[in-house]
């Protein structure tokens, strides 16, 4: 699942917007990268209906969603669908 070189944590890219929808609903929680900042994603309990997005570390950017499909159609600084980049964007974290 990941790789560990010179003690850093490597995340492969996802695959497919279903890698992405089943690592979030079963990590709850996924850092991703993309033009050079960081996102926080997380799945936030077991109902299937909160899920949030926000800049990483900056708690005042936080949005939430309804539904896993909501999230992936927000978009990141207003010009990028989050399920047109997810699987190219790199993973800095994420729970295993």
């Amino acid at each position: 699942m990941y790789t560990k070189n010179d003690h850093i944590l490597e995340y492969p890219k996802y695959k497919s917007i279903n890698d992405f929808k089943e690592s979030l609903i079963y990590g709850r929680e996924i850092v991703i990268k993309w033009n050079e900042i960081e996102y926080s994603i997380e799945y936030e309990n077991d109902s299937m209906n909160d899920f949030s997005i926000c800049e990483a570390n900056k708690p005042k950017t936080e949005v939430h969603f309804k539904s896993i499909n909501e999230l992936l159609n927000s978009k990141l600084n207003s010009s990028t669908c989050l399920k047109d980049v997810i699987t190219e964007a790199e993973i800095t974290w994420r729970n295993i």
